[in-house]
């Protein structure tokens, strides 16, 4: 379910909340790492509670994830011959 308009927090609040930077957040948001469902973008950025969480993911799983995908890339490409 999405959050309620006066559930959002601003990205300023959901940095705190979820322990990060207003950059990774904003990251988060333009690289589509949260679901739409969990952010809006009327009236400034706001993000609902659960998205506070999927942000922290996010951030802490973005290097790892980003190597994991290159890693499979280079192989299918290796293994196709592409």
């Amino acid at each position: 379910m999405p959050p309620m308009p006066g559930d959002m927090l601003t990205v300023q609040e959901a940095a705190v909340v979820s322990g990060v930077d207003v950059r990774a957040v904003n990251d988060a948001i333009d690289r589509d790492g949260i679901p739409a469902g969990l952010f809006a973008m009327d009236e400034g950025r706001r993000i609902g509670p659960e998205g506070c969480v999927v942000v922290s993911f996010y951030n802490s799983t973005q290097a790892a994830l980003t190597g994991a995908r290159l890693t499979f890339e280079k192989s299918f490409r290796r293994d196709r011959h592409v």
